[in-house]
């Protein structure tokens, strides 16, 4: 059963940063088995506050989405993101079978 990481970008802060994030995320991103699902496409949001942007990654599964995250490649590259980049909130989610 799939599974996806949700990122809801509420602000981007310094978009420099955020792509420097980008570049040593995408590494240990595709060694997981993950891939970018939606990147920053058109949006209407429809409850809630306006958001920068949101980013599904999707992974075969759950385990491997977690493992992903709390990776300590993922890790460092995350706290590009988390110092200046963007701020944001993230959401591991199982899917369901079909």
């Amino acid at each position: 059963m799939t599974a996806q990481v949700i990122f809801f970008v509420e602000t981007i802060i310094d978009a420099d940063r955020l792509h420097a994030y980008q570049i040593a995320a995408r590494p240990t991103l595709e060694e997981a088995g993950g891939r970018v699902s939606v990147a920053y496409g058109k949006q209407e949001v429809v409850e809630g506050a306006p958001l920068a942007g949101v980013v599904v990654l999707e992974f075969p599964t759950y385990e491997a989405a977690h493992a992903w995250y709390h990776s300590p490649g993922y890790t460092k590259a995350a706290e590009i993101r988390k110092t200046g980049g963007a701020v944001c909130h993230a959401v591991i989610v199982q899917g369901r079978a079909a």
